[in-house]
């Protein structure tokens, strides 16, 4: 079945150049919003889709300028015999796929391709032609006869595709039923007996009219006898689109819900195998979380050999979660820096080996991060509930949400997987930062382009909270470990430590701290767990930390400073005067 092997688009919307070689199967398109996923479903329907026409506007062009042509490539190979007839010649190109190199001659060894070309210029007119370099220079011209577009034509999968629920020319079914039934006679038969119904009907309500309208005639010298209202055979017409399918209670299904139509439609068109090419916007829309799993497999994406081509976008977690990591694929904008290319699709299936199951755990353990902009991967959960807690800090002061420029945080489970998973990050295009304690060495290397905020000194996140908080913020350290494991766990926890000589009552009232003390009180909490949940760190942040971070010792308050401040990076507003407002607090 036809398949995309590559799509170049030019100064289309808002792509100025973009190329891309997708892969067999499944291709799912994630990026930042705004970044051009749509354009590029639309590109591929606009020159493969089996329509008449297309109403272009300025709006079309990239930066709404016409002086330079819409410029739209889409090469399809598993061509079909009788694409690769002698009158395409002159058309008929190489693809090499182990190089992703089109050739414009064929060649021995390598696979027959078809480009089609859509160009739009300033008088908003343009059409899909076939596409050879050798060809263009020989001024030459084909396009694919109609039967042909609406074989290589792709299904969309979108909120307005009920009309595949009828037997019309669009419809997914019309191809089997205009095989398996003649159905034209009895659309015959039913206008005959419907004209037939309409005739013999008594139409007392016009007589009068008719009557009169004959005196008319008659009295103008146009002599009509017996007038009659009858159906105007010419104007009469029923067509395979008034067919539609209905449920049991007589309810056309085109009026189920956009999630359940979807589903359904995918599933007609996996089972007919109805066209080799799929597009859907927002896979995700109008379906719950079990419906998703549902949709993802109808569409092949737990299918290593899957016959179908499907380009989708989503926004979901849940959705990414069901992927195969070789078929993700992130779009995203480019700085302009001397090159033509706006975009970039960063494609995972360019990993190999062990990179494909590091990557693979990622997508699980992290989706919800693959759909931010930039991504701090934090060692664990204590990491996470900071941020989290900070994030909370910070919008209780009205300020805006750390998370509202794009950030988000992602569990690196540890070391080494930390490492691993911020390179994942970072080689797919996303401004990627670690977030990790000291007491372990980075293994992470000089040749990846990755933030690192730690405390230094070699200090877990335990040792630098006691170590550099106040003094008046260690009994309401301790007050939360009794809170959450019990007085009689944390007394029973410090009356064993040969290093501190205070018991629980003492420390709760002293009021201040030897470093001895501190230390033995950071080791003791990340011994024995007490705010190891995200939860707990969360609240441990936002109601003693970030209240008194401007209290901190630098070595804490500078680290978490500067990772806010990475946070906002690229903001109009002065990021310092923003972090400087947790120092008041």
């Amino acid at each position: 079945m036809i398949s995309i092997r590559h799509i170049e688009i030019k100064h289309f919307k808002c792509i100025k150049e973009l190329s891309w070689f997708p892969n067999t199967g499944v291709n799912c398109l994630i990026g930042p919003g705004d970044s051009g996923k749509s354009t590029l479903l639309e590109a591929i329907d606009l020159v493969l889709g089996a329509r008449k026409s297309y109403n272009f506007t300025d709006a079309d062009f990239f930066q709404l300028d016409t002086r330079t042509p819409i410029q739209i490539l889409i090469t399809i190979g598993d061509l079909p015999d009788e694409l690769k007839q002698l009158r395409y010649g002159n058309f008929l190109r190489a693809f090499d796929r182990q190089n992703c190199e089109i050739i414009d001659e064929p060649a021995s060894g390598l696979e027959n391709v078809l480009t089609l070309k859509l160009e739009v210029d300033d008088q908003l007119e343009g059409g899909v032609k076939l596409y050879s370099e050798r060809a263009s220079k020989n001024d030459i011209e084909k396009g694919l006869s109609w039967k042909q577009r609406e074989i290589i034509s792709p299904i969309k999968l979108s909120n307005f595709s009920s009309y595949h629920f009828s037997l019309g020319a669009r419809s997914i079914l019309n191809n089997v039923f205009n095989e398996d039934l003649n159905i034209k006679p009895i659309l015959n038969d039913i206008m005959r007996k419907a004209r037939k119904y309409f005739d013999d009907e008594p139409k007392q309500e016009l007589e009068p009219f008719l009557k009169e309208l004959e005196t008319i005639s008659n009295g103008v010298g146009v002599n009509i006898a017996n007038i009659k209202a009858l159906i105007d055979v010419k104007n009469m017409s029923i067509s395979n689109s008034y067919i539609t399918l209905h449920n049991g209670d007589n309810t056309p299904l085109s009026q189920l819900g956009n999630g359940s139509s979807r589903l359904l439609i995918a599933a007609i068109q996996k089972h007919l195998d109805a066209s080799s090419i799929i597009l859907s916007d927002e896979i995700e829309y109008g379906l719950e979380p079990y419906r998703i799993m549902r949709i993802m497999h109808e569409l092949g994406a737990k299918n290593k050999d899957a016959k179908q081509q499907i380009f989708m976008t989503t926004h979901s977690p849940y959705v990414i979660r069901e992927l195969q990591y070789d078929q993700l694929n992130v779009v995203r904008k480019i700085k302009p820096d001397g090159k033509s290319l706006s975009h970039k699709v960063y494609a995972c299936s360019d990993f190999k080996g062990e990179q494909i199951d590091l990557g693979q755990a990622t997508l699980r353990v992290c989706a919800e991060a693959f759909l931010s902009k930039k991504i701090i991967v934090c060692e664990g959960k204590s990491e996470i509930g900071l941020i989290r807690g900070m994030d909370l800090h910070y919008q209780s002061k009205n300020n805006e949400s750390l998370y509202s420029h794009g950030a988000y945080y992602a569990d690196g489970g540890g070391d080494p997987q930390i490492f691993h998973r911020a390179k994942i990050f970072n080689s797919l295009g996303y401004e990627t930062a670690i977030f990790k304690d000291s007491d372990k060495e980075n293994s992470l290397g000089n040749d990846h382009n990755i933030r690192i905020f730690e405390w230094g000194h070699g200090y877990a996140t335990e040792d630098a909270i006691f170590q550099c908080c106040p003094d008046s913020l260690i009994p309401k350290l301790i007050n939360l470990a009794i809170e959450i494991k019990g007085k009689q766990h944390v007394e029973s926890k410090i009356n064993s430590e040969n290093d501190i000589s205070y018991n629980l009552d003492n420390l709760l009232a002293a009021g201040s701290f030897s470093d001895e003390i501190r230390v033995c009180l950071g080791k003791l909490s990340k011994k024995c767990g007490w705010y190891k949940t995200i939860d707990i760190y969360e609240k441990l942040c936002d109601e003693l930390i970030a209240p008194n971070l401007s209290d901190f010792k630098p070595v804490f308050k500078d680290s978490l400073t500067k990772l806010i401040e990475w946070m906002h990076i690229n903001h109009k507003d002065s990021v310092k005067e923003k972090v400087g407002v947790l120092d008041e607090c």
